[in-house]
């Protein structure tokens, strides 16, 4: 292998791990508290938020701080015969700098400050939505692996279905029903295989979500998802709303956005106030005493030619005050919508997950051993068992979509009220 195309490898490898960064390697099984740790520290979303927000904090000091004042020498009455500047009649030192009206700077730097507060809040939010996709995402590859491993598992019940039909075939070679019970157990066998093959490729392309979400090669191996147990929502709807009114991260944005807006307009009106410059200076004479001279410069922003500039940046503060509060009555509305919307799915999903586990799947196990026991004593017939098995089968399927949909129900009535609904764990007697 030539040098260059080592290099080349290597320095593939090096850009690799830049785009895709070394992280722990996933526990086996995966949890979903992993999940959101990782997601946590490496996902880019979440990271550029909280640097726009770190960014935002900066800017507060900078809103309150006095322009850089400006230095400056003068040389004045220079002999028009001589290039040096020095041989003036007078050297002028002097310093100026521009002071703000006072108050002015204050509010510069609450205005700053609510505007850092309002990025802090984009970053929950961003963070928020974010967890709410991870947990989507690790709920997802549960099911597929559940899929898997209960299609697996039919698929070898209905290979020994199969070998019943067969060795019926072999005693009563001359019933033709018994020849047409291989052929549909053979077809059955054969549509339960592609349906694995299938959920496999499904498996990657949900391996590859999660992957991305956490800031890993899509294409890096996960470890089946651990099971999780149901856990109720042992909130109220009333308390989950007024939860999401004191918790919602987009609410407390636009409370502070209104602040800032405030802070905005009442500088605006300080700017009807003159700032001032002062302009010190000490004069160098020749052959005569020393000077100093100190001008003070005020702005006039009652001239009637600028003055309609300030009143219009007020009637634009005042508009802008206006609309944020009409944003914040509209989200706050969506947000009480939203958690009355989720909470309504979450006791669906919830309904639907103890009906499968207590009563649907239970029976239709029991009916898959009662038509088994009964073909193999001519009392049904194998279509009969084949129907039993398939019943089986979307009902073990639907039991755990029902969970998934409960948990994901969960997630988004996390992210609808803004705060962790930590429940207690559900035992299957109670």
């Amino acid at each position: 292998m030539s040098r260059f195309f080592r290099a080349s490898l290597a320095g593939l490898a090096g850009l690799m791990g830049l785009v895709f960064p070394a992280g722990a390697e996933p526990p086996s099984p995966i949890t979903l508290d992993w999940a959101v740790r990782e997601a946590t520290a490496h996902n880019p979303q979440i990271a550029a938020a909280r640097s726009r927000w770190e960014a935002e904090v900066e800017e507060a000091p900078q809103a309150r701080s006095l322009d850089d004042p400006s230095l400056y020498t003068m040389f004045w009455a220079v002999p028009h015969d001589t290039p040096n500047p020095f041989s003036a009649r007078e050297v002028w030192y002097g310093i100026k700098q521009r002071f703000p009206f006072p108050g002015k700077l204050d509010l510069r730097g609450q205005v700053a400050e609510r505007t850092a507060a309002v990025a802090e809040q984009r970053y929950r939010s961003a963070q928020e939505e974010v967890l709410r996709r991870v947990k989507a995402a690790y709920y997802d590859l549960f099911l597929v692996h559940r899929e898997m491993e209960i299609t697996q598992e039919h698929l070898d019940l209905t290979r020994q279905f199969a070998d019943v039909a067969e060795t019926r075939y072999a005693t009563y070679t001359k019933d033709g029903a018994s020849q047409s019970d291989v052929l549909k157990a053979l077809v059955e066998v054969s549509d339960l295989s592609n349906r694995a093959l299938v959920l496999g490729q499904k498996r990657r392309a949900a391996e590859a979500r999660l992957n991305a979400l956490l800031d890993r090669d899509p294409g890096a191996s996960l470890g089946p998802p651990a099971d999780f147990p149901v856990r109720p929502v042992r909130y109220t709807l009333d308390e989950m709303k007024q939860m999401a009114l004191e918790n919602r991260p987009e609410l407390k944005a636009l409370s502070l956005a209104v602040e800032r807006a405030e802070a905005a307009r009442a500088l605006a009106k300080r700017d009807y106030y003159p700032d001032l410059m002062t302009d010190f200076s000490y004069w160098d004479v020749k052959n005569n005493p020393n000077r100093w001279m100190l001008m003070v410069e005020a702005k006039v922003p009652l001239a009637f030619w600028s003055k309609g500039k300030h009143d219009a940046r007020v009637r634009q503060a005042d508009a802008e005050v206006r609309a944020l509060e009409a944003d914040h009555r509209e989200l706050r509305n969506q947000a009480l919508y939203a958690v009355e919307e989720a909470y309504v799915d979450v006791q669906v999903a919830r309904n639907n997950v103890d009906l499968y586990s207590r009563t649907i799947v239970p029976q239709a196990r029991q009916a898959v051993e009662a038509v088994r026991a009964g073909y193999e004593t001519d009392r049904a017939t194998f279509l009969n068992l084949v129907d039993s098995e398939r019943t089986l089968l979307r009902f073990e399927l639907d039991y755990y979509r029902s969970m998934v949909n409960y948990e994901k129900g969960v997630a988004d009535l996390e992210r609808a009220v803004g705060a962790s609904l930590r429940t207690p764990v559900i035992n299957e007697g109670e």
